[in-house]
């Protein structure tokens, strides 16, 4: 084994340059670039090093961010839920960001980055919450509960709680990229990180 201090200052694997794309790198750089996300940002700048499985995530993407059977304020606002739950800066804010937008209430965002039980004023907010949260924490030796994936049924429907379990997964992933890489949001402001450095002073 290395020196632990040696490995530790090793770069993280450089964002792609567009100008510098193989074939098959331009290929899926310029199909993302033309479609429904109008660039090329966060995970997809380091992912696209292998441009086959950045051409199926994003893919499944595209179907989950754009064309699942979920409402679009409960897409964003699950998003988040992961965001948060892994500590990914970027997934974090990108997607409270635009939960916001979408007429989440600050509170409830404030209260999940502070890893908190939000006062909803929406039912459906609440619902969809619980439901990623219970999915984040499951295993093969606790599953979500029954009552949590009852009312996550009764609200968006099979369709909807298949593409909500999905979500989960799939943000999850791309957590993981952003995490290991270090993608972070360009002058974007994170709650834990406001924390740590409160805390450190």
């Amino acid at each position: 084994m290395g020196d632990p201090d040696m490995e530790n200052e090793l770069p993280r694997i450089p964002t792609i340059d567009p100008n510098a794309l193989s074939p098959a790198q331009r290929d899926v750089y310029d199909r993302i670039a033309g479609g429904a996300r109008g660039g090329v940002s966060g995970p997809f700048t380091v992912l696209l090093h292998s441009p086959g499985a950045t051409d199926v995530l994003e893919q499944l993407g595209v179907y989950i961010r754009y064309r699942s059977a979920l409402p679009d304020r409960i897409r964003a606002l699950a998003v988040a839920v992961v965001g948060r739950h892994w500590y990914a800066d970027f997934e974090w804010h990108v997607q409270a960001t635009r939960a916001a937008a979408l007429g989440v209430p600050g509170t409830v965002l404030d209260a999940i980055a502070e890893g908190r039980t939000p006062d909803f004023t929406d039912e459906a907010d609440r619902i969809a919450c619980a439901y990623v949260e219970a999915v984040l924490s499951s295993s093969g030796m606790s599953s979500v509960s029954e009552p949590v994936m009852a009312e996550a049924r009764a609200a968006f429907g099979e369709e909807g709680l298949v593409d909500l379990t999905v979500l989960a997964g799939y943000y999850s992933l791309l957590a993981m990229v952003l995490n290991t890489f270090e993608v972070r949001p360009e002058g974007g402001d994170v709650p834990w990180r406001r924390a740590a450095d409160h805390e450190a002073r």
